[in-house]
Parts: C-alpha cells; structure tokens; sequence
C-alpha cells in the first residue's frame, strides 16, 4: 500500500509539471530586455521541478530489486522523456517556446535529484540487491 501511495506521489509531481507548463504567459513587452535574472529563475525552476521528480521516482524504484544504478538510469530515462514531452507540449502553448536547453536542465535536475537521493538516503534502500 505504501508504494502505491509513492506511485500516487509521483504520478501527482508529473500532474504539477504539466499543469505549470500548461499555463500561458503573456506576450513579452517589446521594451523589455530580458536580463540574467530572467533566465537564471527559469532554469532555477527546471532545476527544483525535475529534481524533485527525479527524488520522487528513485524512492518509488527502491521497492524493486534494482541496483541503485539500475534505478538511476530508469530515473534519468523518465526525466528525458518526460522533459522531452512537456517541451513538446509547450510549443502549443501560447506564450511558451520549446527549447533543447530547457531539456537539458530538465534533465541536469534529474541527477541533482539522484544526488539528493543518496545523500539523503546513503544508498540504503538499495542494499538488499545483490551485486
């Protein structure tokens, strides 16, 4: 029961990442020139939004007989397909653009969020795999 609440989890930090890319910006004022700030706050959010998806996924992956770096590939490989198929969506949506770069922090948050993961967790939930 408690790893269907962790699936349940995941699946709703999925849910808040496409409902947030979902939501249409305004056009961008002409006299506005976009700044440092503006591009480090985007990617700060790629970064805490994919990271934690990725924190989420390795904690649902340790209930399975994965080695902790089986667990992490399959980590990253939902980061890279998810990443991929929000871009996607973005380009139908008015005010976002897609972006490769984008999906490159999508998927740099993934291993931040593998990091955290075993720093928090000291790679114990992966001990009982044989090696």
């Amino acid at each position: 029961m408690f790893q269907f609440a962790k699936f349940l989890l995941t699946l709703s930090w999925i849910d808040l990442i496409f409902a947030s890319s979902q939501i249409a910006l305004p056009p961008p004022d002409p006299a506005h020139q976009k700044v440092l700030y503006d591009y480090i706050f985007d990617k700060d959010v790629d970064l805490l939004l994919y990271g934690v998806l990725a924190f989420l996924t390795l904690n649902f992956l340790s209930h399975y007989p994965l080695k902790f770096l089986t667990a992490a590939l399959w980590t990253i490989a939902v980061a890279l397909l998810f990443g991929a198929g929000d871009e996607y969506h973005q380009l139908f949506v008015h005010g976002r653009e897609a972006s490769l770069y984008d999906l490159a922090f999508d998927i740099i948050g993934g291993i931040v969020g593998i990091g955290m993961y075993r720093l928090w967790f000291c790679n114990a939930r992966f001990r009982h795999v044989k090696k």
